[in-house]
């Protein structure tokens, strides 16, 4: 079955307003007709297709004697004037709103002053960025970050800053042990830590193979590892909570049920004898 082609209404004058735009029918853009349709006649149109009332447009009247842009405009803000803040829609392209915006991200443990947390103020007081290695350093984040509470730092490639750098995130990764293993589990295993913790709960703390708490120590934390969360490899669904002897074990057997049976097979037929 073939699907129709649609056809792309050309660009001309409408007839009524006298804009540029896409002609839908009788040489009318698609507001006017739809405003001709619901009020006007052919005998005499000009008596139902009223223009805007404001001066400087040209558009069918929709209600209140005001075109469709300007109707909206009056219904939601209150006024016919363009309201939009100085600069919209262009801050996401300026090189400091990144800067801004990460600023930001850091509360609590960071906070602006009042004043700054309007973008173009911030770019006001602050300026253009030294050069592309400059980074935007607080100097006491214990104050709110303001004029005199900041400073540009040049970071170099190497060096003290990565090392700097790698503190800092060693840190950070210390600090906030719930985030670092929320994000890991959403990027590994598509779950959140409250479907971790759900599972973990749901089987009482234990492996969900041999029953017993994990054992083996993290030489990092010098406590248990948590339990791991095996999955299948070819389908990638999550299957239980496993401590890290059983885990191992399906992965050395390759996740094989027929492996597996050979070794009990094999066990029980090299077990002691009862003498």
């Amino acid at each position: 079955m073939s699907i129709p082609k649609t056809s792309v209404p050309k660009i001309q004058i409408c007839a009524f307003c006298g804009e540029e735009k896409p002609i839908v029918e009788d040489g009318l853009c698609n507001v006017c007709n739809r405003v001709y349709k619901r009020n006007g006649t052919k005998e005499n149109p000009e008596k139902f297709l009223k223009k805007c009332s404001l001066d400087y447009c040209n558009r069918p009247v929709v209600a209140q004697n005001m075109c469709d842009k300007h109707y909206r405009r009056w219904k939601r803000h209150g006024d016919t004037k363009q309201t939009r803040p100085k600069g919209w829609g262009s801050k996401e392209k300026h090189p400091l709103y990144k800067t801004w915006q990460w600023q930001k991200r850091k509360a609590p443990k960071v906070i602006f002053a009042d004043e700054w947390k309007e973008f173009w103020q911030f770019v006001e007081d602050v300026g253009e960025r030294p050069s592309p290695k400059h980074r935007f350093c607080v100097i006491d984040p214990s104050n709110p970050i303001y004029k005199d509470k900041y400073e540009w730092r040049e970071w170099e490639d190497g060096g003290a800053d990565r090392e700097r750098r790698t503190a800092y995130c060693r840190e950070w990764r210390k600090s906030n042990p719930a985030k670092v293993k929320n994000t890991d589990l959403k990027r590994n295993f598509g779950i959140t830590l409250d479907d971790y913790n759900g599972m973990l709960k749901s089987q009482n703390f234990k492996c969900a193979i041999c029953g017993h708490p994990e054992t083996a120590i993290n030489p990092r934390s010098n406590k248990p590892f948590d339990l791991a969360v095996d999955h299948c490899h070819e389908t990638g669904s999550v299957r239980a909570l496993l401590c890290q002897n059983c885990n191992h074990a399906i992965g050395n057997f390759k996740d094989s049920t027929d492996l597996l049976t050979n070794a009990i097979n094999y066990l029980q037929a090299h077990a002691p004898s009862g003498d």
